[in-house]
């Protein structure tokens, strides 16, 4: 298990976990988003809708705000989406590293044990 191994793996876990920040935040992203699409239907198409703009209300046309407000959903969908082949991606690679260093480990192990015995063959050969 060299050090570099590990370093990397660090980094992956480090990595992910922006990753799953990020995807956290488009979920909640989402959520407010399906929101607003709720209560857009409640409202009606008569209703009037107002977007703030800095410190304005600007008044907004039911069918484009709808329009917006699905476009930005679908947006949101694509990012999650594309953060999940991310995470996916960044997961395999963890495990093949993962797998690797736990194999480097299994092999230093078996040598320790080997070089043990060794030892022990030595010194019981030594003292006969």
């Amino acid at each position: 298990m060299s050090e570099e191994d590990m370093a990397q793996y660090r980094g992956l876990q480090a990595q992910m976990q922006q990753l799953l920040q990020t995807r956290a935040q488009f979920a909640q992203q989402d959520t407010e988003n399906q929101m607003v699409r709720k209560e857009l239907e409640i409202a009606g198409e008569e209703a009037t809708v107002y977007k703030l703009v800095g410190p304005l209300l600007l008044k907004q046309e039911m069918v484009e705000v709808k329009e917006n407000v699905g476009k930005r959903l679908e947006f949101i969908a694509g990012e999650i989406e594309k953060v999940d082949r991310q995470l996916e991606t960044k997961q395999k690679e963890q495990k093949a590293l993962s797998d690797r260093i736990v194999a480097e480990q299994k092999d230093m192990r078996a040598r320790a044990a080997d070089e043990a015995r060794k030892v022990f063959e030595q010194q019981t050969a030594a003292a006969k």
